[in-house]
């Protein structure tokens, strides 16, 4: 199908960016958000292997770049080198990663994964951008075409599907059938050559048999063969796929995560060493004490310096009105600024089928959580009433099996709970 359409895939040692495409969704979701995932189709390998389908995140009509008038084409593109900027930029970043290999490999992944043939293969769905065939780039083999003395109007030809959940786009395939004059004579040709075959199978019919070649005077039919033994190699090809593309996406959020590692080191501040003693003290004769000054005018309490806004937390922090997954057997603590506005905070989660346990934490004291190790979909809440200077709270997730999935939502203060 790649060779039809004139593309062919990008990858990193000999492997083509299609199958570590879920290792690198990921990297994207977690580090970059739902936006610039979701701008990249998911693919899905067909059994026959005959082709690739594009799954899109969202739900709805996909529509083709030329459907659309001016201004939604524009703003479409506008949307997709944003999303592929923010993409180039994570993965130079790992790239100039000195920790592992691997973090340079899932960058170069990343920066590979921004191409693509044209912009035939971006598609609008519910007013969203979708690109399919990313990491791929435009075959220039396929645009030579040979010399031609006479043409022929092309055959209908069906078209190659790159199916999104639940619309499909469809790409258009076309084909230039050149016939020359030497075409016939090689036609008859294999022809003649047909005939000549089908005569001589028909004609051995004619032909004497040795008696004692013919299997009609045999006794006795021969035994069957014993079955042949079920093969192995089937199973355990697909228990090494299978582990070898665990091992892929364990090696790829490993090095995501040491990069994230490295960078929070470099936001810590170094220890102050600490300040020499003071000198010891030298006697002195008192000085004639002078009169007594005037009475000094009462001093102002001190002015606070104005918290930041919830949209530019303090470095180190995390904003509120934000989402993020995760997973994993252990503690994962994540410290979220929510300002100075008293309100009401809420807190959506989705902790899948293995338990986790989700608390938040102000002052050492707890705010709310889930109450122990839960399942599934919930949310909770608290009254946000935060002492001066202290304007974040902790929302630890602990997992106890190796394995769990989960991602929370926690929203900025919004007024008083009614």
């Amino acid at each position: 199908m790649t060779t039809r359409l004139g593309v062919r895939p990008l990858g990193v040692r000999g492997e083509p960016l299609h199958s570590v495409a879920g290792q690198l969704l990921s990297v994207i979701r977690r580090r970059l958000g739902d936006g610039p995932a979701d701008l990249l189709a998911e693919p899905q390998l067909r059994e026959s292997g005959a082709g690739i389908d594009w799954y899109a995140a969202r739900s709805g009509t996909a529509r083709r770049l030329s459907e659309l008038d001016e201004t939604q084409r524009t703003e479409a593109l506008r949307i997709v080198e944003d999303h592929l900027a923010s993409i180039r930029s994570l993965g130079a970043q790992l790239m100039g990663s000195q920790t592992s290999e691997e973090a340079r490999l899932i960058g170069r992944s990343l920066e590979l994964s921004t191409s693509r043939p044209s912009d035939d293969f971006v598609f609008v769905i519910d007013g969203q951008p979708v690109i399919v065939a990313w990491g791929y780039e435009a075959d220039a083999a396929a645009s030579l075409q040979p010399f031609q003395l006479a043409t022929v109007p092309a055959a209908a030809r069906p078209e190659a599907v790159f199916a999104s959940a639940p619309a499909a786009a469809m790409l258009p395939a076309t084909r230039i059938v050149g016939w020359a004059p030497w075409f016939s004579a090689l036609l008859f040709g294999l022809l003649l050559l047909l005939l000549l075959l089908l005569t001589s199978w028909l004609l051995r019919a004619c032909v004497p048999v040795d008696p004692t070649l013919n299997v009609a005077t045999l006794e006795t039919p021969a035994p069957p063969a014993p079955e042949a033994p079920p093969d192995p190699t089937p199973l355990l090809k697909a228990a090494l796929d299978s582990a070898a593309d665990e091992e892929r996406k364990l090696k790829a959020e490993l090095a995501s995560l040491e990069a994230e590692l490295k960078d929070k080191l470099e936001q810590c501040k170094p220890v102050e060493p600490p300040k020499p003693p003071p000198p010891p003290p030298v006697a002195k004769v008192d000085p004639p004490k002078p009169p007594p000054p005037p009475p000094a005018p009462r001093p102002q309490p001190p002015q606070q310096a104005s918290a930041p806004p919830v949209n530019r937390p303090p470095p180190g922090q995390l904003p509120c009105d934000w989402s993020g997954d995760s997973g994993g057997e252990g503690v994962t603590r994540n410290k979220h600024y929510l300002g100075d506005k008293p309100g009401f905070v809420a807190l959506n989660y989705q902790l899948f089928v293995r338990p986790d346990d989700i608390k938040v934490i102000y002052r050492g004291q707890q705010l709310a959580g889930t109450g122990g190790p839960r399942s599934g979909r919930g949310g909770f809440g608290f009254d946000w009433n935060p002492v001066a200077g202290d304007y974040s709270v902790d929302v630890i997730v602990t997992g106890e099996q190796w394995g769990t999935r989960w991602n929370y939502a926690i929203a900025c203060p919004r007024g008083s709970r009614r």
